[in-house]
């Protein structure tokens, strides 16, 4: 049996099962996607398999029963390492809000095309700000269920969420209009729950996404708030 007696080789290898843990936890608590697109999952997979073959390989190596002292540069650069692992875990964060809707976007929501706008039959459709908005001709006129942030900056209450297609640095907002007479007395970044009728709002010979007839509920932000594609 191996007898482990070089500092340096083995403050890596706490580094690396440190790393191995926390992508493990981040992979399977789902924690990830504050930060990336869903679709990532096999980038932390990779960097499970990556951290284990460190380890594996350091803790075969002969250097490690070689007597090494660690000097202050391997403890500087062990915490160095393990500062982002141990920002997982300390600080939470605070998701996307207004303040990033405001200066990310021109236009609070964005205009759409009406030359098919025909009310169309259905059952309620329970779907995100996206989804609706990537097909809004099929869904206009049916009773719709949303999920949103508020936003009150704009002449009408703006329900929006924010779209991760790869990174929260690129994170795309996606808003709509909705009518309502019982937020006066809500913040802005409350959580809402809409259910009413998919619409249109006609402003200067402009046409916007519009939810009327709404109603409000007020609701817990979901441990997941961005929509993913």
């Amino acid at each position: 049996m191996k007898r482990f007696r070089s500092v340096p080789m083995m403050l890596a290898a706490t580094v690396y099962l440190c790393w191995l843990a926390a992508f493990i936890w981040l992979l399977f608590d789902g924690r990830y996607m504050m930060y990336l697109s869903r679709k990532l999952w096999p980038l932390l997979l990779l960097g499970c398999i990556a951290c284990t073959t460190l380890v594996i390989g350091i803790l075969s190596s002969n250097r490690i029963t070689t007597k090494e002292n660690e000097s202050r540069e391997d403890i500087l650069n062990t915490a160095i390492m393990l500062v982002p692992i141990l920002y997982f875990l300390v600080y939470q964060g605070d998701t996307l809000g207004s303040f990033a809707l405001e200066r990310r976007v021109v236009s609070m929501v964005e205009s759409i095309e009406c030359s098919d706008l025909t009310s169309s039959d259905g059952d309620t459709l329970q779907t995100d700000i996206y989804r609706l908005l990537n097909d809004y001709s099929s869904a206009f006129g049916r009773h719709v269920v949303l999920e949103g942030a508020l936003n009150t900056s704009s002449s009408q209450p703006v329900l929006y969420r924010f779209l991760i297609v790869c990174c929260l640095n690129d994170a795309i907002p996606k808003a709509i209009f909705f009518e309502s007479n019982c937020i006066d007395t809500l913040e802005n970044d409350i959580w809402l729950r809409l259910e009413g009728t998919v619409d249109s709002l006609h402003v200067d010979g402009t046409v916007y996404p519009f939810i009327r007839n709404t109603d409000v509920t007020v609701v817990p932000e979901p441990d997941s708030p961005y929509m993913y594609p």
